[in-house]
């Protein structure tokens, strides 16, 4: 295929939509993508508490959520989840409910003073932990975030091993490492070569790791740089994997942010990018039309369509 390049993230999506049968609709949903904390990215301090975070109130009307579709999955996400002061409510309700818990956190947060008890806590629920690998050598201190970050997701990964996770059937641990924003070549990156890295260099065992692409999207933390943005478009469009098509996350799950409203995934909600057409977007207001909504595709979904994909849900691989 010639190699394409993109003026505009409108030709990106253009190229998109010639590969790809629109609409593209939403199937079954099985998995709920809660964001429990506010949408920035995530911190690696103690001392940071959001004020935008979900309330008990809203988490009572998710779990009534469950009553409506067959969700038999739930991922809880968000900067701030741990410190939610009704993180533990939220976990006992959905654990009543046999829905199948996944925690998508960073790893120095799991060491945050105060909070040290958290991992015991997922541990007796059963709360599958997903983390995300910074970097690729223990001596890239600025990778992990800090010397100090760095000691924290050694020790968080070593602590969760003496609770049994990655190492009993029912306690996982996935590691999400995204491809450096500048590889080209991203097949060099294996799965498991990295969790025998881990094993090996920091003395950690873990169930499963995820090689993603990094998602793409001014405005997500990435540099104002637009020449880079439609580059990475570009690659993604010529790694474009048209079988992802059909397991695409946001197919499968819904995204509930923390004042309760709705989004096809975490991208979209970052992005602030609503449901399409007239479908309720509140917890509210729901209702079955949810089940069969057309998904608000945009070029940065060409992440998720490329290669491994993007989504830290296991619904993507």
């Amino acid at each position: 295929m010639e190699q394409l390049s993109f003026s505009s993230e409108s030709a990106a999506f253009s190229a998109l939509a010639e590969r790809i049968s629109l609409p593209v609709c939403a199937k079954q949903i099985e998995t709920l993508v809660c964001h429990l904390g506010s949408m920035t990215n995530p911190t690696l301090t103690d001392a940071v508490r959001s004020s935008n975070i979900m309330d008990i109130s809203i988490m009572m009307q998710a779990v009534k959520l469950l009553e409506c579709y067959p969700i038999h999955k739930a991922l809880l996400i968000g900067e701030n989840v741990i410190f939610n002061s009704f993180f533990h409510s939220m976990l006992d309700m959905l654990s009543k409910r046999n829905i199948d818990i996944s925690l998508y956190t960073e790893l120095p947060i799991l060491k945050a003073a105060g909070y040290t008890d958290i991992p015991a806590m997922l541990a007796s629920y059963k709360v599958h932990v997903v983390a995300r690998l910074p970097a690729l050598d223990e001596h890239d201190t600025a990778g992990w975030g800090g010397t100090e970050a760095m000691k924290r997701s050694i020790a968080a990964l070593q602590h969760l091993n003496s609770l049994g996770y990655g190492l009993e059937p029912d306690l996982s641990i996935t590691l999400v490492y995204f491809y450096p924003k500048e590889t080209e070549n991203p097949q060099k990156y294996k799965p498991e070569e990295i969790a025998s890295w881990v094993e090996e260099r920091l003395a950690a065992t873990v169930n499963k790791v995820k090689v993603l692409n990094t998602r793409p999207g001014l405005g997500m933390g990435e540099p104002s740089d637009e020449a880079a943005y439609l580059a990475k478009l570009s690659r993604f469009y010529h790694a474009l994997n048209e079988e992802n098509l059909e397991k695409l996350p946001c197919r499968h799950s819904l995204c509930l942010t923390w004042n309760g409203i709705f989004y096809d995934c975490e991208t979209n909600a970052i992005l602030e990018r609503g449901l399409s057409g007239s479908v309720p977007r509140h917890i509210l207001s729901y209702d079955e039309v949810l089940n069969k909504r057309e998904i608000n595709l945009s070029a940065h979904c060409l992440a998720c369509l490329a290669g491994n994909g993007s989504s830290i849900l296991e619904e993507q691989n």
